[in-house]
């Protein structure tokens, strides 16, 4: 399996009053319960437990206050992708420093590791093959420009689209890719493991 790693560093010297830290790692996935029961490419729907709230806070390493009376304070943590492979390209994290009693806050949101990429389940088609790019994403999926093409074997002739292209987490037809927008469709898509429009190989 291909592995991520991500480091996340902040310093903030100067800090008065003293600062409170609110900081985690955070599912991004959202949506109405209807939406995400729809949704057959989400990799995560049976994690619901996590919807809205921190996969897991953290907290500052240091706090430290200086002569002048205000604060400096730090962070630095390491991540790696393998140990969140439930809540794939739906992961970021957030952390803000808020004053207390106030409005003020600073902070960042970084997401996490990228996207998840397209579906890996290639349906195979009777009398084919296929052949996919390896490029992958920091969760083992084809990511976005990734190529898959279809052929048939000897004396058998490919009816239907013939390559794909990952684009925005799904697999769509190489040929739509130069037509304008609103002439797009999906129908040759590939969806959890099975095609909307089937190639055929036939003699």
């Amino acid at each position: 399996m291909i592995d991520c790693e991500e480091s996340i560093t902040f310093f903030c010297r100067g800090m008065f009053p003293k600062p409170s830290p609110a900081c985690g790692l955070y599912n991004d996935l959202t949506g109405t319960k209807k939406q995400r029961r729809a949704d057959k490419s989400c990799f995560i729907c049976a994690q619901l437990k996590h919807l809205g709230t921190y996969i897991k806070a953290l907290s500052f390493d240091r706090v430290e206050k200086r002569p002048d009376d205000t604060y400096e304070v730090s962070f630095f943590r390491r991540f790696f992708a393998r140990d969140y492979l439930e809540f794939r390209g739906h992961m970021s994290f957030r952390c803000y420093i808020i004053i207390v009693s106030t409005t003020w806050r600073r902070g960042v949101h970084h997401k996490m590791f990228g996207d998840a990429g397209c579906v890996e389940k290639i349906p195979e088609i009777p009398n084919g093959y296929y052949n996919l790019t390896p490029e992958r994403t920091c969760w083992n999926t084809p990511r976005d420009g990734s190529r898959l093409a279809f052929g048939c074997n000897e004396n058998y002739e490919l009816v239907g689209e013939s390559s794909f292209v990952c684009a925005d987490g799904s697999w769509k037809p190489e040929s739509n890719q130069t037509l304008p927008h609103w002439m797009e469709s999906s129908d040759s898509a590939i969806s959890d493991g099975s095609f909307k429009r089937q190639p055929v190989c036939s003699k």
